[in-house]
């Protein structure tokens, strides 16, 4: 039998020797410890290693799962109130979604030992980018936001937009899902929804009313 101090003897003997194993495994111990400490920039005296970046990115994507998950346990609480209705409760869903990113984006940032001032130069970035061609991108989320705290459509709801009728299946963060009366999945942009002009047809009563031509012997009734 082998006692504990005497394995950790044995190991230390191991780990020390000058076999090429080990020393090709220090080798690659020490590279990696380079490339894990390597500092990409620097900002107000603050290095930025490619640590750093990694473990921001790991915890910012356990961040969305989580808030993926508070979001929709936000909404089933919301709905046990019979008092609040599913539309209520799903753009609830969605405004905790996007503050649960928020958060989780600043309490990466303090994790990692990021400076917020980093975020200067990004906002700047963005800026930039969205003066180049991402204006649309940003006016349907904004557009979104409006929809679902004005709520000028419903999930369920019959609208008519561009002469296309269809029923509204889901309201995203960039556009809205119709569903045509021939099974067929329209994707319309969240802006065109608040400067198009839009029929609901069942803002204030779910009933439609058709009305149908109707011949009989070249004499025409209209049927309602």
């Amino acid at each position: 039998h082998v006692t504990v101090s005497e394995f950790i003897q044995e190991s230390n003997r191991i780990i020390h020797s000058d076999h090429p194993f080990i020393l090709l495994l220090h080798d690659i111990m020490n590279g990696l410890s380079t490339i894990w400490h390597f500092v990409l920039f620097k900002t107000d005296s603050q290095p930025i290693r490619v640590s750093n970046v990694v473990i921001g990115l790991v915890l910012f994507i356990l961040g969305i799962r989580l808030a993926k998950y508070l979001s929709v346990l936000t909404r089933k609480k919301i709905l046990a109130n019979p008092k609040i209705d599913k539309n209520t409760a799903v753009s609830l869903e969605r405004i905790v979604h996007y503050c649960f990113l928020l958060i989780m984006a600043f309490f990466v940032l303090e994790i990692t030992n990021v400076p917020l001032t980093t975020l200067t130069v990004i906002g700047t970035t963005l800026a930039l980018g969205i003066g180049l061609g991402s204006q649309n991108i940003v006016n349907n989320f904004i557009s979104g936001l409006i929809i679902m705290l004005e709520k000028p459509i419903k999930l369920g709801d019959t609208i008519e937009v561009q002469n296309i009728v269809g029923k509204v299946i889901n309201i995203g963060a960039r556009c809205v899902s119709l569903q045509t009366e021939n099974n067929i999945n329209m994707l319309v942009p969240n802006s065109n929804i608040l400067q198009d002009h839009v029929i609901n047809w069942t803002l204030n009563d779910p009933t439609l009313k058709l009305s149908l031509p109707l011949c009989v012997n070249n004499e025409c009734s209209i049927l309602t």
